[in-house]
């Protein structure tokens, strides 16, 4: 499906939305399926792959759930581009925007899949000489890394959360190496603290303020408005 998207697309939103609660009563429910059905959704591989070959394409691109971030980026490999990859060994001449969700980003998650995947990121995005906005998020406790480049304040990390992440000396030097040899500049570094009532994966994206769009603003207010009304 992806690798059919016309090659004069640029820009591209998928925005796969979901219900807690339906699941929820799917899975206790064994019906005709014979087998529960799962509370959560496990992202393809091979889905992120194609995105990830369509990517060289666009210059903004924003996936939230379909695909796990850790896979588009292991699907950025050259090994992974195959024939996509180009005489450069696979760069993106036109991206300049990217956000995707990954779960692993979570406060009680595994720091070594956390590190892996903010390293892995850095890598990528040293191929990536137009990006100037990248989101990795999760609703779940609320969170986000950023990284953003401006030519007037330079490059800048920010992990904005209902949580604190101090990043290992091993993420920093390889997010260093991008803001000098693609931007030829120093890193910022700044920690954002998120409030407010956090009822479902719509507020969730209200409060963490994301630089770029991940869904219509009302799929967004619809999404908040149904989390709302399930807690009331």
């Amino acid at each position: 499906m992806v690798d059919r998207l016309p090659k004069t697309l640029k820009s591209l939103v998928v925005f796969e939305d979901f219900s807690t609660d339906l699941a929820a009563i799917l899975h206790d429910a064994q019906g005709l399926w014979g087998t529960r059905v799962a509370l959560s959704r496990t992202p393809d591989a091979r889905v992120a792959t194609a995105f990830a070959r369509k990517s060289l394409d666009l210059e903004h691109l924003s996936v939230s759930y379909m695909v796990d971030a850790v896979h588009f980026f292991q699907g950025c490999l050259p090994g992974s581009l195959g024939r996509h990859a180009g005489p450069e060994t696979g760069t993106w001449p036109h991206l300049q925007s990217l956000a995707l969700t990954s779960r692993c980003l979570r406060r009680t998650g595994d720091r070594g899949e956390m590190d892996a995947l903010l390293a892995l990121a850095a890598d990528v995005v040293l191929r990536m000489p137009q990006l100037h906005t990248l989101v990795l998020w999760n609703d779940t406790d609320a969170c986000a890394f950023l990284y953003a480049w401006d030519s007037g304040t330079g490059a800048r990390i920010t992990w904005r959360g209902t949580w604190q992440l101090d990043m290992s000396p091993y993420v920093m030097r390889r997010w260093q190496a991008v803001a000098w040899e693609v931007r030829s500049c120093a890193l910022e570094v700044v920690q954002e603290r998120v409030d407010g009532a956090i009822r479902s994966h719509g507020d969730a994206i209200h409060h963490l303020n994301l630089p770029c769009q991940v869904v219509t603003p009302t799929s967004l207010w619809q999404i908040r408005e149904e989390g709302n009304a399930h807690t009331e």
